[in-house]
Order: C-alpha cells, then structure tokens, then sequence
C-alpha cells in the first residue's frame, strides 16, 4: 500500500488537507534520560533516610508494647503480632542499610549510567512516521 494513499485517505476521513512526505518535519526531538541533579537526589536521600528512621523507632516502641502484651496475656496470637513486628523493623533496617550502600555508590561514580525499566513506551512523532515504522516491521 502506497504510503501517499494512506495520507490522502486519513485527510478525507479527517476532512483536512494531505500533507506530502517533504512537509513531514519532527517537532519534539527525542532527548535521552539524565540522571537528577545532585541536590534532587540528596534532599530524596535525606527524606527516605529520616522515614526510614522515624518508622523504625515508631516499629520499636509497639515492638516494646506488643511484647508486654504477648507476655501478660500468654496469648500466641499476640506473640505472633510481636514476632511480625519485629521482623518488619529488622526488614526496614535491611533497607536503611541498602539505602545508604546506594548513597555510597552514587557518590563515588556519579557519571554511572542508570538503567531504566521502560513499563509502557509510547511513540514520540509524526503520523508518517509511525505508519513508515509499521509498514518496515510488516514487510519483515
């Protein structure tokens, strides 16, 4: 199918004027992804630190009540309670400990590349683009 055809047909659908391929110009260059400023990613550090943080010494208090319960009421559910929570603070310590090695790791190469996992893509680009992209892709 000629790709010409393909435009005058969506102009009659859309009831606008054709546009031929030399009128095609891209308009949103594609820019790669950079790595956030420096001061971006300390003021995140600092934040996810002090939650971090804050939770912990929040998870330790109830750990303290939740095992005066447990031993009052020698009730194994409320031992269970006890043992989940601790496991959950001795999980967010797992995670402050990670947080910093990541820190560490930023800061002696902040040039490293950061590999992206790209969820949905969407295309940047004109109509005449994205058809001459499918028609490569259906002639192969």
């Amino acid at each position: 199918m000629n790709p010409q055809k393909s435009h005058d047909g969506l102009a009659e659908i859309f009831d606008v004027e054709p546009i031929n391929n030399n009128q095609i110009t891209a308009t949103n260059p594609i820019h790669p992804i950079v790595p956030a400023e420096n001061k971006e990613a300390e003021r995140d550090f600092q934040y996810v630190r002090e939650n971090l943080y804050g939770l912990i010494e929040k998870g330790s208090d109830a750990i303290d009540k939740a095992l005066e319960v447990a031993t009052e009421s020698q009730h194994p559910r409320a031992f269970e309670v006890a043992g989940n929570l601790i496991k959950n603070i001795a999980d967010l310590t797992d995670k402050l400990v990670t947080l910093q090695k990541v820190k560490h790791a930023m800061d002696e190469n902040p040039e490293k590349k950061v590999s992206v996992n790209v969820d949905k893509a969407v295309f940047v680009g004109s109509t005449a683009e994205l058809l001459k992209n499918i028609k490569s892709h259906e002639s192969k």
